[in-house]
């Protein structure tokens, strides 16, 4: 088992990406942090994801995998 599976249920990580994929953004709070992923043609055409506590960013990367892949590469 994949660290990930533990810490949010695959079943989630679908939905989400299934959200991402038709929107091209998601954005959800998970453990107390609040986790903005968007698809961004700017910055090598790919997903640009954020994370903030209380408004500030804390951590945050760029995938240019699935949106599925988006979802469990911050987690």
């Amino acid at each position: 088992m994949v660290i990930y599976e533990k810490i949010m249920p695959k079943e989630t990580i679908k939905k989400l990406a299934t959200i991402l994929d038709r929107d091209l953004e998601v954005e959800f709070n998970y453990r107390g942090f609040n986790y903005e992923i968007f698809y961004s043609e700017s910055n090598d055409c790919g997903w640009m994801i954020e994370i903030h506590d209380d408004g500030v960013e804390v951590d945050g990367g760029l995938c240019t995998g699935s949106a599925y892949d988006a979802i469990e590469f911050m987690l």
